[in-house]
C-alpha cells in the first residue's frame, strides 16, 4: 500500500483530473477523521471526482481502495455508505469498461474489496444506502457488475416507478 505521505509515488498516479499532485492522498487523509456524510468537511464528493470520474477507474483508484478498506476495518461504527459506494463504483467501472488493474495494485486492491465485504456484512444497520452499497459491492466483486449497478441504484423512488409501470401494464 502506498503510504499517504509518499508524495513522489502518488504524483506519478493518474486520476480523473490528471496526475502530478497529491490531491488523492490529501482527500484520503481527511477520511481518517470519519466525517459525516454530506457535511462541509466530507471529502467524498471530491474523491469520487478524482478516482471514479464518470465511472472510470484510474491507477490512483486502485491505490486508494486499500486505504478506504483500512479505515472501514479500523472503525466500522464510524463509517457511512460512501466508504462502500466509492469502491463499489470503481469496481463497476473497472468491469464495465474492461479496465485492467495495474499489476502493482492488483493483490492489495482485490484483498481490500474482500475486506470491505467481510467487515461490511458484520455491520448492523438499518441504513438503506449502507445496505445497498455493501450488497452491491458483494455482487460486483463476484463479477456481476450489471446486477450490482441495478442493485445499487434501486431505492424507494426507483421501486415506486417500477410499481407504477407494472400496474399500468396490468
Amino acid at each position: 500500500m502506498i503510504d499517504l505521505d509518499d508524495e513522489k509515488s502518488w504524483k506519478k498516479l493518474e486520476h480523473g483530473y490528471g496526475s502530478g499532485d497529491t490531491q488523492v492522498p490529501d482527500l484520503l487523509k481527511k477520511l481518517e477523521k470519519y466525517p459525516k456524510s454530506g457535511s462541509d468537511n466530507d471529502p467524498f464528493s471530491d474523491l469520487f471526482g478524482c478516482i471514479c470520474h464518470q465511472g472510470t477507474a484510474y491507477p490512483s483508484s486502485y491505490a486508494a481502495v486499500p486505504h478506504i478498506a483500512r479505515l472501514v476495518e479500523a472503525n466500522p461504527k464510524k463509517v457511512h455508505s460512501e466508504y462502500f459506494a466509492l469502491p463499489l463504483l470503481i469496481e463497476i467501472g473497472r468491469q464495465k469498461f474492461d479496465e485492467k488493474i495495474p499489476a502493482s495494485f492488483k493483490k492489495e486492491y482485490t484483498e481490500a474489496l474482500e475486506k470491505l465485504i467481510q467487515v461490511g456484512t458484520q455491520i448492523h444497520t438499518d441504513d438503506e444506502a449502507m445496505i445497498r452499497s455493501i450488497g452491491a459491492l458483494y455482487i460486483a466483486v463476484r463479477g456481476q457488475w450489471k446486477l450490482a449497478e441495478i442493485s445499487y441504484e434501486m431505492h424507494d423512488d426507483t421501486l415506486a416507478l417500477w410499481e407504477d409501470h407494472l400496474a399500468s401494464q396490468g
